[in-house]
């Protein structure tokens, strides 16, 4: 098919032409900065953020940003959220996005005990998937 491009809820959400062209226009700054741009990129990235964040915890802990990892503030996922619109702090996604940085935050300190972290990722995958179900 030869399209550089695609569109899809990943990437964006239905919309007008003439939205589509402003959407198409800045495309490539989007897909630059490997911010996702919808839940369902949201959801996707955390699965590949997730699995690479806990090797890392596990095998090199030294490699890890401590201040980045403690606050979600710093995360993609948080500034791809307020990009959303999804702005209130205290919504459940965002809520549960900044225990799972807890839960990363706190293993840290004790590699052994991973299983904190997978209930956070569980509860942000879970709040994350009410959300697209209510869409």
């Amino acid at each position: 098919m030869r399209v550089p491009l695609i569109q899809g809820f990943a990437v964006g959400e239905p919309m007008p032409l003439d939205e589509l062209i402003v959407f198409l226009s800045s495309a490539e700054r989007r897909l630059n900065t490997h911010e996702p741009t919808t839940l369902l990129g949201v959801y996707a990235a955390l699965f590949s953020h997730h699995e690479l964040v806990h090797k890392v915890i596990r095998r090199n802990p030294h490699l890890v940003n401590t201040a980045a990892l403690c606050t979600s503030d710093a995360c993609p996922i948080h500034h791809a959220l307020i990009n959303m619109k999804i702005t209130d702090l205290d919504h459940p996604i965002h809520r549960a996005h900044h225990a799972l940085h807890q839960a990363f935050y706190q293993a840290l300190g004790d590699q052994a005990e991973m299983h904190p972290i997978d209930e956070a990722r569980i509860a942000l995958e879970q709040a994350i998937l009410t959300e697209l179900a209510l869409g």
